[in-house]
């Protein structure tokens, strides 16, 4: 789903930014919420469409801004005089000759529309991906009916929408789909929320479908709903922005290796179809089915993955399985032990090596599915037993009851997600196709299982992989028929630029090299130090050698035995990935892999586009969605759900791992205007809502007196931030900054004079009121919006430049705000005036007490006065553990399943001190330290408070 949003600065104020909240809130509600990657694309322009379109290939466009209506077109017409648009400042002949179209950002920034003509056409193209069009604009019934003619399913407005039914409707439009309801349902739904909030504008919002298309009041986007159009299949909800990994470029490779076949869609100059970019199908429950009723394909579906596999489990969550096999002949000696039970939980002999390994020959030589399956179980016989052996389920108990408590129920894989790695210095052994192990119709890896290949028996190696990280692609010319080095390079740093948007295109080069010969490998290993290295080209055993195949220099090709790139590697890189292409099985008996924390091989021949796109998307998982390597191999999509990407073993040394994913946008700086401070907030927005509606007060004063450890210096920006994000949208603000004068006598004339000269600059004669006309002038604004000028006087007292302040200035403070603001602000303009105090705790109570008793007593005329009045905000406290939830959820970095934690160590460590929670949290943004280091840091202090005042029998009354 792409959410597209304009509001350029020269129209009114839209409140997008909730509509995109509430949105986001309602799929994190819905059962199959998960289907539904929203991305949000901001500030868009006409050429942005067509770009956003080909890069997140959505099957929901959802356009949120402004649009030219007939009306507002008519009276641009009807009044030649006029300059400006009466709602936006558009320029007058631009409205009289509009089509009534949407509204995005010009190069000038100024708001320019898109030709509904223009935008049919360029929707039109992409009619097989984008099943359903949602237009959150003012009278954009006309467009929708022009694109129901395209699409299956566009939804338009018949007149005006209000803002806060613009967002009800959106949210429940979305939530109905994501719990699995029809088109038509959640249509029904949405203009309903509108009615549950109290407004007349049900109506407005209506459904247009495609004649001869799917009805809407069968069509869902949950579950196996699309399997009713073939077309679209393969189009389901997919992973927030998957690599683009079977494109354009991908089809240049094929055009120029197969010139006699040209592709379809370069013959027909349409856009590519996103085949490659579907939902992974590990993300998709399975499908229970009998043996005879289930065809297992050289296409492996599903694909051996995390079916089953809740997103929070990690690596680290999931017990460890090390089983130890000792060959003798055809036999195995299989010992298995768990981290945490002293000594083996069981051991076994199994026979028939030899035939199992004739067997994966026989797949290697002639892939095909059945045969794959049919080898999965028999590999998970051979590793673990026969259901009715009496030690079987000795192995999955042990698994389960690793918190001490016993389990009596009868169990097996999937009952338990393990992380199992086998031990084994044989090369046959370690030639099997593990990762393929199945019990029935069921892939073990369906369950939550991986399986690694490991020679130490005491792995504890700790790996850290932080993002972004450093990769060497080596992808020389030497290469098969099946290789398109140069085109798969470019799909690789498609990847990384999506994977890490904060670096992108310019600064790439930083982040990644390509080599092609032995030398600029040394070289490249010695000066970058990659901690990813990716092989991309022929591989082949000379005698038992496994060499890689590399280019000369200057013409021609040598082969670099395995074991001498794996030493030049050691002590360097982290990973390497063979995606190389061989005729025979590689013998790796012989070769100490070891020397790296991760190598992962292929088993089986290169399968062409399939493999490069599997290779691509093993980086996209780790890099992006913060998989461990072997995991990332089971994240594939349906297209490369093949044996060759099922056989791909992975070598590993290392006990933990840790990938670090790279921010997607800057998060610095956001704890100091977001955290915390609920209550002033709050009560600011609903004193600013009173002003702008009141219709005699012009200027609102606040006060806010605080302790200093509370940092009282920011509060003015924290505030602005709020109001700016989640102000009322007939609300503009402009805030001045001003600085109290340090000689506080005769306040009030000094005051005036700041007024006149820095403030206003007013012009010898000039009123107030007209300077304050001439400094909101320039401040865009429809009719109908309350123009505020915000004097922000900064703090004084403690912890800061400006000294205290006696009970006399701040009389004479507010007096000016009274008699001076009051009376000469202009009638249609409002004033915010607001100081800071900071103090100590003693202080802060006197001050609330001449505030709020004292000065009103002594007073009265500052606090009756028809045109203005002060507002003290509570006092700051300190930050408390919901306060840091809500912002760590919604403004930060944080992993989801690491904010409820994260918190508890913050409020830990800081005792809620405003400016220490800021400089926790700043630490991480900043690279410093990261989320998951914070997290560990917890010493269980937290839960212990928690468990010894926590009991279920205390009667509460």
């Amino acid at each position: 789903m792409l959410f597209i949003a304009a509001n350029p600065p020269d129209t009114s104020r839209l409140a997008i930014e909730v509509e995109l909240r509430n949105i986001r809130q309602a799929l994190q509600q819905a059962d199959h919420g998960d289907q539904f990657a929203l991305i949000a694309e901001w500030a868009i322009r006409p050429s942005d469409i067509q770009e956003l379109i080909l890069r997140h290939q959505p099957q929901i466009l959802h356009f949120s801004g402004h649009n030219v209506t007939a009306a507002e077109r008519s009276s641009v017409a009807a009044r030649p005089g006029t300059r400006e648009f009466t709602t936006r400042l558009l320029r007058r002949r631009e409205v009289e000759r509009s089509s009534g179209g949407l509204l995005v950002r010009g190069v000038d920034e100024r708001a320019v529309e898109v030709p509904p003509e223009a935008l049919r056409e360029l929707l039109a193209q992409f009619s097989t991906m984008i099943r359903c069009v949602v237009l959150n604009a003012c009278e954009t019934h006309h467009q929708a009916d022009a694109l129901a003619r395209e699409l299956d399913f566009v939804v338009g407005t018949s007149s005006a929408l209000n803002d806060d039914a613009a967002a009800a409707f959106s949210a429940s439009f979305y939530r109905a789909l994501a719990f699995g309801q029809t088109i038509a349902s959640a249509f029904k739904l949405g203009r309903n929320a509108i009615s549950l909030v109290g407004l007349p504008d049900a109506a407005i919002p209506q459904l247009f479908s495609r004649d001869g298309g799917p009805t809407p009041d069968q069509f869902t986007f949950v579950g196996e709903a699309l399997d009713q159009d073939p077309e679209h299949h393969d189009l389901a909800s997919r992973d927030p922005e998957p690599p683009r990994t079977d494109n354009t470029s991908r089809v240049r490779g094929n055009a120029r290796r197969h010139a006699s076949t040209p592709s379809p869609a370069l013959e027909a100059n349409a856009p590519p179809r996103a085949t490659t970019t579907a939902r992974p199908i590990a993300a998709r429950a399975p499908r229970r089915t009998s043996t005879q009723e289930r065809a297992f394909p050289t296409r492996l579906d599903p694909f051996p993955g995390r079916a089953r596999l809740p997103p929070a489990l990690r690596n680290l969550d999931r017990p460890r399985l090390d089983i130890f096999g000792t060959r003798e002949g055809d036999r195995v000696r299989w010992e298995y032990t768990t981290p945490e039970r002293a000594g083996v939980v069981h051991a076994r002999e199994a026979r028939g090596l030899q035939a199992l390994h004739e067997r994966s020959r026989l797949l290697f030589a002639r892939p095909d599915g059945d045969l794959a399956r049919r080898l999965g179980q028999s590999l998970s016989r051979f590793l673990f037993g026969d259901p009715d052996d009496p030690g079987y389920e000795l192995v999955f108990r042990a698994l389960l009851n690793r918190g001490g408590r016993a389990s009596r129920l009868r169990t097996g894989p999937s009952h338990v997600a393990a992380r199992c790695r086998i031990h084994a210095d044989d090369a046959t052994l370690l030639a099997l196709p593990w990762s393929l192990v199945a019990e029935g119709d069921e892939w073990y890896a369906d369950d939550g299982w991986s399986f690694e290949l490991g020679r130490s028996r005491r792995a504890r190696r700790s790996v850290r992989l932080r993002g972004p990280c450093t990769i060497l692609v080596i992808a020389p010319r030497s290469t098969g028929a099946n290789l398109s080095p140069i085109p798969h390079y470019e799909d690789i740093q498609d990847v990384l630029v999506r994977a890490w948007p904060l670096v992108g295109s310019a600064g790439l080069d930083q982040h990644v090299e390509l080599a092609r010969t032995w030398s600029e490998i040394v070289r490249l290993l010695r000066v970058r130090k990659p901690e990813i290295v990716y092989y991309y080209g022929r591989a082949s055993s000379v005698g038992r050698t496994p060499c890689i195949r590399l280019d000369l220099p200057g013409h021609g090709h040598e082969d670099i035995e395995l074991s001498a790139l794996l030493e030049q590697l050691s002590g360097r890189a982290r990973v390497l990935y063979l995606n190389s292409d061989s005729r025979r099985p590689l013998d790796l008996g012989g070769v100490d892999t070891s020397a790296l924390p991760c190598v992962i091989t292929p088993g089986m021949p290169h399968a062409g586009p399939e493999a490069d796109a599997a290779g691509t998307q093993w980086l996209w998982m780790m890099l992006k969605q913060g998989r461990e390597p072997v995991d990332a191999l089971h994240d594939v999509l349906r297209e490369q759900s093949t044996l060759r990407a099922g056989w791909m073993s992975a070598h590993t040394s290392y006990g933990e791992w840790i990938t670090d994913v790279a921010p997607s946008e800057d998060f610095s700086g956001r704890a100091r205007l977001r955290v915390d401070r609920a209550a002033q907030r709050s009560q600011m927005l609903e004193s600013i809502r009173l002003l702008a509606s009141h219709p005699t007060r012009l200027v609102e004063s606040f006060i806010v007196c605080g302790e200093d450890a509370y940092s009282m210096r920011n509060l003015g920006d924290l505030l602005y931030q709020h109001i700016h994000d989640f102000g009322p949208a007939n609300v503009r603000v402009v805030r001045n900054r001003l600085a109290l004068p340090r000689d506080r006598q005769d306040m009030f004339e000094r005051l005036r004079d700041l007024l006149a000269e820095e403030i206003l600059e007013l012009e010898p004669g000039e009123s107030v009121a007209r300077g304050v006309h001439r400094k909101l002038a320039e401040l865009p604004a429809r009719h109908g919006t309350r123009k505020v000028l915000w004097l922000d006087w900064g703090t004084v007292g403690r912890g800061t430049t400006s000294p205290a302040l006696q009970v006399r200035a701040l009389v004479e403070w507010l007096r000016f705000a009274t008699e001076e603001l009051g009376a000469q602000c202009p009638a249609d303009v409002r004033v915010i005036s607001m100081l800071s105090i900071s103090a100590s705790a003693r202080g802060c109570e006197r001050i609330e007490q001449y505030l709020d008793d004292l000065i009103p007593r002594r007073h009265a005329a500052l606090v009756y006065s028809s045109t203005a009045h002060y507002t003290r905000l509570p006092r700051p406290g300190a930050v408390s553990k919901r306060d840091l939830i809500d912002f760590l959820d919604k403004y930060s970095s944080c992993p989801k399943d690491l904010v409820n934690t994260i918190a508890g160590v913050v409020h830990a460590r800081t005792s809620g001190q405003f400016e220490l929670v800021v400089r926790e949290i700043e630490s991480v943004e900043t690279g410093a330290t990261t989320w998951t280091d914070l997290a560990r840091s917890d010493d269980g202090a937290n839960d212990r408070a928690i468990a010894d005042d926590y009991n279920e029998d205390e009667l509460i009354q």
